[in-house]
């Protein structure tokens, strides 16, 4: 199944700078954990620059549109360098947006060092629009995985409000996405990787969630993307040195 947790996000700490922005929805939105604050430019082109004072461990990049209106932009290329001039980068790659799941992303096959990162895009629209994003080192356990079953729901966050006479008038608006599942036998090591993710996450800072896996689903991306831990985790002590753990993920809108 193969799930990887991106949990400690280089945007929050970063110094940001936005090639154009609307005032009214200024680059600091994007270290914003509600997807509907975005950053705005004022042209159908744009960048936008993090500086993150100091060298940082990136090896994933995820980004999620606006839980509502969906993606602002319409192509998006990350760009790493060790300094702020960008007419040649050390790391320039395009990202693929799957704008049906709302997700965003690429894994590095080794680390890259850089202090300083580009996110460069445009859009069919007077404007481009940027969400949430993670940038920095992911969490991935080398010998466990989530077991069976997986628990997912689609969660309708419509209104539905009935008449009288039986008629529905229906406030259609976002699906949001849960599940749960237990990660069992993991070794101290392994652990230890949790307990970072706990530590820094715990129930209030969002974990991005990229599962890679054809033999789960045709489409992974229908899960990924941004979660909030939803409740403190079942953590138990097994014969033989190893901890079981159960987790409660919902979606970040």
């Amino acid at each position: 199944m193969s799930v990887r947790f991106y949990a400690v996000n280089q945007v929050y700490g970063a110094n940001l700078t936005g090639s154009t922005v609307n005032a009214q929805f200024p680059v600091s939105n994007v270290q914003d954990d509600r997807r509907t604050k975005v950053y705005r430019t004022t042209a159908s082109t744009g960048s936008l620059v993090l500086d993150f004072g100091a060298s940082q461990e990136i090896d994933s990049f995820m980004i999620v549109p606006h839980s509502l209106d969906g993606f602002g932009i319409n192509s998006l290329t990350l760009e790493l360098n060790a300094t702020n001039e960008w007419s040649s980068p050390a790391v320039s790659q395009s990202i693929t947006l799957d704008s049906t799941f709302g997700v965003g992303k690429y894994e590095f096959d080794t680390v890259q060092t850089y202090r300083f990162a580009r996110l460069v895009f445009s859009s069919t629209l007077e404007y481009c629009e940027i969400a949430n994003f993670f940038i920095g080192k992911r969490i991935e356990l080398s010998t466990n995985d989530f077991g069976y079953p997986i628990n997912y729901k689609q969660i309708s966050r419509k209104n539905i409000a009935i008449n009288r006479y039986g008629q529905k008038f229906i406030d259609e608006i976002n699906t949001q996405k849960s599940f749960s599942g237990s990660i069992n036998t993991m070794t101290l090591n392994e652990v230890d990787q949790v307990f970072e993710m706990l530590d820094y996450n715990s129930t209030t800072i969002p974990v991005y969630i990229n599962f890679e896996s054809t033999a789960m689903l045709n489409d992974t991306d229908r899960i990924n993307g941004m979660y909030y831990i939803a409740s403190d985790p079942d953590i138990s002590y097994i014969e033989g040195n190893y901890w079981n753990i159960s987790l409660n993920f919902e979606e970040a809108l």
